[in-house]
């Protein structure tokens, strides 16, 4: 997808398995040539298995001597890949400003032949600017010169977030993070223990130290629900990545739990999981028959049926997207988000 001198808002998408030459996903640019700003906003997105022959795994943010910033919420990015920014490639030149916001964003097992297996932050001259702004960020398991991000005449604000590097000192004066300036409220080299990052599921596990460890007043205004459509702060702090741990609610873990009236007198609890889903879907708790119905983000119904008690919901033949479950008996409906690879 290529974006061109737009605000254009993206909501609720999918990126998955996408190729070009740079921006495996998407190649968002401006030119002096017309004077335009591109920053369109991108909120509960998620890219997987993206690649790039040259910059950006995911996503190329491109400026010449204009502004392209994009703003990302609630975005994951896994398994990426490219010669320079496995995940997302900044790359500003005459007077432009390419200087991203990422907040409540994960980055894992994305990967660069060179800079920047998360993020690479490029400037080949003085002349311009690269200075993203990362807040409330997941940076784990990527691969690169500058695993988390990487930076040539950049200067990446970062705060709030949890990096695989092992301590501020190496990612203020290392070679790859030269400009890097540092906040408060980092986590270092401390796995954030997400439920099956290798399958793409970066949903937190119950101990992990990224739980009520970002910063609220860094959420953007309007900002009620992570990337699978749970509350996006729960226990009164927003935990840092793009999914909110929740074990008592909606999400949290593997499976994403609702305790309906009936079900909460008799003692037992819906369950949901995993979610993100590959392929199966199981669902438990209910007692007795329940009517399912499946719909797009275009609002289309795609798959409808009827499970009993505990069952499965076989998911491999639809597109990876964002999807509206809802489930509905002569006693309770309930309506969750999936967000399916």
């Amino acid at each position: 997808m290529e974006l061109m001198e737009t605000l254009v808002p993206l909501t609720n998408c999918s990126f998955n398995n996408n190729s070009a030459n740079n921006g495996g996903a998407i190649y968002n640019g401006s030119t002096f040539n017309n004077s335009g700003i591109s920053s369109p906003i991108l909120t509960n997105c998620s890219f997987s298995n993206n690649s790039a022959i040259n910059d950006g795994g995911a996503i190329t943010n491109y400026t010449n001597g204009s502004t392209s910033s994009l703003i990302l919420t609630n975005c994951s990015f896994s398994k990426n890949t490219a010669s320079n920014g496995g995940g997302i490639y900044n790359y500003a030149i005459n007077n432009g400003n390419a200087s991203p916001n990422l907040t409540n964003c994960s980055f894992s097992f994305n990967s660069a032949n060179n800079k920047g297996g998360g993020v690479y932050n490029n400037v080949p001259n003085d002349n311009a600017t690269s200075s993203p702004k990362i807040r409330n960020c997941i940076f784990w398991g990527n691969s690169g010169s500058g695993r988390p991000f990487s930076n040539t005449n950049a200067t990446p604000d970062i705060a709030y977030s949890l990096i695989e590097e092992t301590d501020e000192n190496t990612i203020t004066t290392g070679d790859d993070y030269t400009g890097t300036r540092v906040g408060l409220g980092m986590i270092y080299a401390q796995d954030p223990l997400f439920v099956d990052a290798s399958n793409g599921d970066l949903n937190l596990q119950e101990n992990s130290l990224a739980i009520d460890a970002g910063s609220n007043g860094e959420v953007p205004g309007g900002t009620t629900s992570d990337l699978a459509g749970n509350d996006r702060i729960f226990n009164g702090t927003v935990d840092m990545g793009a999914y909110e741990f929740n074990p008592t609610g909606n999400g949290g873990g593997n499976s994403s739990n609702i305790i309906t009236s009936l079900n909460e007198l008799e003692g037992n609890i819906f369950k949901l999981y995993p979610n993100p889903v590959i392929n199966i879907l199981t669902i438990e708790g209910f007692m007795g028959t329940i009517n399912f119905v499946l719909i797009n983000n275009q609002g289309k119904e795609v798959l409808l049926g009827q499970g009993e008690d505990s069952f499965k919901i076989d998911l491999s033949g639809l597109p990876s997207s964002v999807y509206t479950l809802i489930l509905e008996n002569q006693v309770v409906k309930i309506s969750r988000k999936l967000v399916k690879y």
